[in-house]
């Protein structure tokens, strides 16, 4: 009906610059005419690529688990942006071998995975796989893999130096789950900060919790009786929890305990006092995984060991002590360090006394 060749109608439709202009409104007027619409499958075996791209994220509840979350709509944002459609899958389990399958074979043109445990067979299947993959964190062994690189050991070093300038020397450390790379980056940032300040690692302050409320309370009840006098908690709702126990144990933060975490979820500005912690963008974080990604899917950029790095400020509440000095050199100091000290005025949140109940309406 518009008089040119097929190829040269898909050009037009596909917005090829090299078709005139005049064509182009004159197909595409066609095509509405008509109600033309693409068809999808038939589109994908012709170019090879599905258009779409899986995401990855750990088990559990989103509602439960807000950094997952904000990165799974933040990843969605990117690949909308991108025209790119996307898949989700919650690992709370080993998938079926035909999802791993459909993984493999097209259903996806690259996957995103974030705070798996990696080493999972079905994880290397993944990353070995026909099409690209990009890690939100490094891989714990692995150098080939395209990742987004997380200052986590940088910034949970920050966050203890934070604790030892406000006066602390019994500092605990709350641990995220064993099999999370970035967990264990927290835990080397937070050992290399002691060292450095002459501070020897006492193995009775260290706690493991899983990343929630409920297990920071666990962890900080356990840490109370080794007379902590500052936390690093390796997430912002374990910090909560912790600051819950001490409360319940008729201790003050930061008189008695300061208590810093990590992440800057809506959480942290929330709890009372509110809560000092290391900023994450996740928005940064999750357009840098898909832009790296789309790169490795059209050939822009080599698989290999790409990587873009993305680091965030350590944010002071009024959860940790003030450090000495405070004022205008304090003030350059921070400036240097990508310190920010947020002194808006905030409203608690229920939850800030020691009830299971409490605990998780803030959760």
């Amino acid at each position: 009906m518009s008089g040119v060749s097929r190829a040269t109608a898909s050009r037009a439709l596909n917005g090829h610059a090299r078709v005139n202009a005049d064509v182009r409104t004159r197909v595409r007027m066609i095509a509405d005419q008509l109600g033309y619409r693409p068809n999808s499958a038939a589109r994908s075996l012709a170019s090879g690529r599905a258009g779409v791209l899986g995401l990855v994220l750990p088990g559990g509840h989103l509602i439960s688990a807000p950094y997952e979350a904000h990165l799974l709509e933040a990843v969605a944002d990117a690949a909308t942006a991108s025209g790119q459609g996307l898949m989700l899958w919650m690992a709370a389990t080993e998938p079926s071998q035909s999802l791993r399958d459909s993984f493999r074979t097209g259903f996806v043109d690259g996957v995103i995975i974030s705070g798996v445990a990696l080493g999972s067979p079905w994880v290397e299947d993944l990353l070995d796989g026909p099409h690209p993959c990009v890690l939100v964190g490094r891989h714990p062994s692995r150098v080939d893999v395209p990742h987004i690189e997380l200052t986590n050991e940088a910034s949970a070093s920050t966050a203890v130096d934070h604790l030892v300038e406000g006066g602390g020397r019994r500092i605990a450390i709350i641990l995220g789950p064993p099999d999370r790379i970035d967990g264990r980056d927290r835990q080397v940032g937070y050992e290399r900060a002691l060292y450095r300040n002459g501070i020897e690692v006492d193995t009775r302050l260290v706690e493991r919790g899983d990343f929630s409320i409920e297990s920071g309370y666990e962890a900080m009840r356990r840490l109370l009786a080794h007379r902590p006098d500052s936390v690093f908690a390796c997430n912002d709702l374990m910090a909560a929890g912790a600051m819950q126990a001490i409360a319940a144990a008729g201790l003050r933060v930061p008189d008695d305990i300061a208590v810093i975490g990590f992440d800057d979820l809506p959480i942290a500005s929330q709890t009372s006092p509110p809560l000092s912690t290391i900023s994450q963008d996740v928005a940064a974080i999750g357009a840098s995984a898909v832009d790296l990604l789309v790169k490795l899917v059209s050939g822009e950029a080599a698989n290999g060991a790409t990587t873009t790095t993305v680091s965030g400020p350590l944010v002071i509440r009024q959860s940790t002590r003030p450090v000495a000095g405070v004022g205008s050199d304090a003030a350059k100091h921070n400036q240097t360090r990508g310190v920010r000290e947020d002194t808006t005025s905030h409203t608690p949140v229920a939850g800030s006394t020691s009830s299971g109940e409490n605990r998780r309406a803030t959760s």
